[in-house]
């Protein structure tokens, strides 16, 4: 395992340990949360761009085609 040193200003480290604290959790554990959650937001973007450059518009159409022209279920409806 690795470790690296980051400089953060005063109030955003008094931030970080109230936080920390309220959560009763640590610091470090806090971090490395925050950075996986961070790296895998960004890979699902990269991810989803990847995916929507091989759509086509024809494709979607022609499956769009298939569906029934009928009135969507109660629970389904936008209010």
């Amino acid at each position: 395992m690795n470790s690296i040193s980051v400089h953060l200003p005063d109030d955003l480290h008094e931030q970080l340990r109230d936080v920390t604290d309220r959560e009763g959790t640590s610091v470090n554990q806090f971090i490395l949360v925050a950075i996986t959650e961070k790296i895998s937001a960004l890979l699902d973007a990269e991810y989803l761009l990847t995916r929507a450059e091989r759509g086509s518009a024809e494709k979607f159409n022609i499956v769009m085609q298939k569906v029934s022209n009928s009135e969507p279920e109660p629970h389904d409806r936008l209010e």
